[in-house]
């Protein structure tokens, strides 16, 4: 039974090593499989590479030009944005010679129209006192003082007419005086 035995055990390590040796041959085999794919994989990557560096190349340089683009962009912005504070100190400061003008002219001009409305209104109510009177005004030499110069009778209606007369002197002398400071603005 000994060689029973023996004869079993060395027939399982006969079985054995020709599993291993065929174990060994199945592992070769897909290692060499590998070994080409793994080569063939190599070979695609290096093509890949080939092919991808000068993408890689156009791609830096593209990114160098948007860089550029966008920094010429920032200075173009830049050069807007002091125009158009410039244009905007300009409209503000139109804008305050345009209120200062008219602070400084429109009171000028509403006493300039008032004077003329005065001075129309007094013609008017010398005319109409003239009318109604009918009587005739004499002539006198021009004193620098006053426009016209008050009859010296002392009859009473004529007095009022001689009051009439300062009253109508007294604006035409306070037109004349806002035209001299007109002409000399």
């Amino acid at each position: 039974m000994d060689n029973i035995l023996f004869n079993i055990s060395v027939v399982i390590q006969i079985i054995v090593f020709v599993a291993l040796i065929a174990l060994i041959f199945s592992l070769t085999k897909i290692i060499k499989v590998l070994a080409m794919k793994v080569e063939s994989l190599q070979d695609d990557f290096t093509k890949f590479k080939v092919k991808i560096d000068p993408l890689i190349d156009e791609t830096l340089v593209t990114m160098k030009k948007v860089n550029s683009i966008a920094q010429s962009i920032d200075e173009n912005l830049d050069g807007v944005k002091g125009t158009v504070d410039k244009v905007r100190n300009t409209v503000e400061n139109l804008t305050d010679f345009v209120e200062g003008l008219r602070r400084k002219v429109e009171p000028s001009i509403y006493d300039t129209v008032n004077g003329y409305s005065a001075v129309v209104q007094g013609v008017k109510a010398f005319i109409e006192r003239l009318k109604s009177n009918g009587s005739k005004v004499s002539r006198k030499p021009y004193n620098e003082s006053l426009l016209f110069e008050p009859s010296e009778s002392s009859d009473n209606e004529e007095y009022d007419f001689e009051n009439e007369f300062k009253d109508i002197n007294k604006e035409l002398n306070e037109v004349r005086k806002k035209l001299e400071e007109m002409k000399k603005v």
